[in-house]
């Protein structure tokens, strides 16, 4: 079986995704928002927000959306917050699927997420927050914070509001400076 047979659903997903980031670069954003309309954008957002959020793969498109609806003429705050509550939905199923995935794990690598656990465990709660707001608040990839977490063994309760907080101001930000730079390119 070739490697192209094997992979056929990985090199789908990444061709959406593509086609996607080009969509949304090539057509104009006032043309995006007034062909969506203003009023659906920001469900669009979410959408694509809690569907994706800022995971490793569809972070770009996210950023691209948010960027492109706020370029056309949206309202930056709302898309923010509309994003931002979507990406916390997203990173929150997510966590869930990371805690029930540790539970699952083979047995041969039950020692490793051990020593993993013993070392997060060592570092002060506060910092840690400290670091994964900080983390979360940059366009990077959240899923791999997440799986951190999980392996520190923090619960949802302690990174949730975190979580929460971190994802509005990223999303706020991206919608404010991005509108900003598409204005000056």
């Amino acid at each position: 079986m070739s490697w192209y047979k094997r992979h056929y659903r990985l090199l789908a997903l990444i061709a959406i995704f593509a086609v996607t980031n080009v969509f949304l670069l090539l057509i104009g954003p006032e043309q995006l928002v007034s062909s969506i309309g203003v009023e659906n954008t920001y469900l669009v957002v979410f959408v694509i927000a809690a569907v994706g959020g800022m995971s490793s793969f569809t972070g770009a498109a996210y950023v691209n959306a948010i960027i492109a609806f706020t370029a056309g003429g949206a309202n930056p705050w709302l898309i923010g917050l509309c994003g931002g509550l979507g990406a916390f939905i997203s990173d929150s199923v997510f966590y869930i699927i990371a805690e029930y995935s540790r539970q699952i794990v083979p047995v041969e690598w039950r020692p490793l997420f051990r020593k993993i656990t013993k070392k997060m465990q060592v570092l002060p709660t506060r910092s840690v927050l400290a670091f994964t707001y900080i983390y979360h608040m940059l366009p990077l990839p959240s899923d791999i914070m997440m799986l951190a977490l999980v392996l520190g063994g923090y619960g949802y309760r302690t990174v949730a509001p975190v979580i929460f907080l971190a994802a509005l101001t990223c999303s706020t930000l991206i919608a404010h400076f991005g509108s900003l730079w598409f204005w000056f390119w």
